[in-house]
């Protein structure tokens, strides 16, 4: 894995592994939603082929602005604090798999627009 990544520092709390491993909460897989096809991994390989060949021959960045932030797992190059526009932080993506049932949906973070959202930008 790529190196050390540092805390995100936020109004209210410092982001911490440990922090967040407090109010994990893991449920069984319920299993793919009915009438949806999950990818294949020759599929999500294409997938990338295809972004790799849209960015050209310049450094591909990942925004983290979740869980990568304290869980990058994935091989990085490089890491930079920035901040992008347009875009904020919001629990707006339904969960109804992972840490949430059908029964107790929950919510994810995503970004969403407006405002504007600090994270770690992540050079693959």
């Amino acid at each position: 894995m790529g190196g050390s990544v540092p805390k995100l520092r936020t109004n209210q709390l410092d982001l911490t592994a440990e922090l967040v491993a407090r109010v994990e909460r893991r449920e069984p897989d319920s299993g793919d939603e009915e009438g949806l096809t999950p990818l294949s991994p020759d599929d999500m390989d294409s997938l990338v082929q295809t972004l790799l060949s849209q960015n050209g021959s310049g450094p591909l960045w990942v925004f983290g602005y979740g869980s990568l932030i304290w869980n990058p797992e994935i091989d990085f190059a490089q890491q930079e604090i920035c901040r992008v526009h347009g875009w904020r932080r919001s629990f707006s993506l339904d969960l109804i798999r992972w840490r949430a049932t059908r029964e107790q949906p929950g919510l994810m973070l995503a970004l969403d627009r407006g405002g504007s959202c600090k994270g770690i930008a992540f050079r693959l």
